[in-house]
């Protein structure tokens, strides 16, 4: 049997091997980390499953969490000091493809303040739920200068499977004067030096 035969055995072993072992990673980019009930979720990259280029990010419920608590949740979210947009309005966009989910899914964005702040899809949209090809989800925020940390990413409620891809963040000007500084969510005099493990920018928003 030639050499050339034996590579491209080879090659297509390996290839096998990637397709039914290497499609998921549950080693997330740098910047990203999970939240939330973690123990009845997966959550990682996905090399099969994307938007435009792999990978993307994903969570997926463990089956039939229902039973267990309906309440249950999970996020793949990333944080970071926003010097570069404090006392701006900030746009996030991420594109989202969803399947079986029994709740809801959202874009989480969120503004830690002394006056403090929490926005995403579910407090402005209807329910998303059920299955979905990827879609261009969107939130506008105010960014208060006493701001200390922004948080954001995709929120999976109960049961079902959620990626999320290509986010991207942008300064909006002239700003939305109808978007209105997000409703008190935290208490007042937020410590900076709570955040000094935080990267003061997003990365890996296309993981």
């Amino acid at each position: 049997m030639s050499k050339n035969i034996l590579l491209f055995r080879l090659f297509v072993f390996l290839n096998c091997v990637f397709q039914i072992f290497g499609q998921i990673s549950y080693d997330l980019p740098a910047g990203w980390f999970r939240d939330g009930d973690t123990q009845y979720y997966d959550i990682g990259v996905d090399y099969a499953t994307f938007y435009e280029k792999a990978p993307s990010g994903f969570l997926k419920s463990h089956p039939n969490i229902s039973s267990l608590n309906s309440d249950l949740h999970s996020t793949l979210a990333q944080g970071f000091i926003p010097k570069d947009y404090l006392g701006k309005q900030v746009r996030l966009t991420c594109f989202m493809k969803y399947s079986n989910v029994l709740s809801s899914i959202g874009l989480l964005l969120q503004v830690h303040s002394v006056n403090g702040g929490f926005d995403n899809t579910l407090n402005k949209n209807s329910i998303v739920n059920g299955s979905g090809d990827w879609t261009k989800f969107e939130n506008v925020v105010n960014v208060p200068e006493d701001t200390s940390l922004i948080s954001f990413g995709a929120i999976l409620n109960d049961e079902g499977v959620v990626w999320l891809d290509k986010c991207n963040f942008e300064i909006v000007e002239p700003p939305d004067e109808s978007v209105s500084f997000p409703f008190p969510k935290f208490e007042p005099n937020v410590n900076n030096n709570d955040f000094h493990n935080f990267l003061t920018y997003p990365i890996n928003l296309d993981f």
